[in-house]
């Protein structure tokens, strides 16, 4: 019984901290969001600010930001300072 116990919970542990965030990342999206990035801020505040569609990477977890052109611009929430999105209905 204490096997099956341990057994259960990992399988909980992995499901909540490895497979839910994936699952969340395939189904969300934000169009016209604005993001601030604090790697490129010495070239000043027009050349930081990005503007396109936020997703989330299913592989790695980071923000993926698609452009009007297509490009795709991947960063961490390190590197980010400013972080806008309209409000979904």
């Amino acid at each position: 019984m204490v096997k099956f116990l341990i057994t259960v919970f990992f399988l909980f542990f992995i499901i909540h901290m490895e497979v839910l965030p994936r699952v969340f990342a395939l189904m969300y999206e934000y169009p016209n969001a604005t993001v601030v990035l604090s790697f490129c801020s010495q070239a000043g505040e027009e050349m930081c600010t990005f503007n396109g569609t936020l997703r989330t990477s299913p592989v790695t977890l980071g923000h993926v930001l698609v452009q009007s052109d297509g490009s795709e611009l991947y960063f961490t929430r390190d590197q980010v300072l400013m972080l806008s999105y309209p409000v979904t209905k």
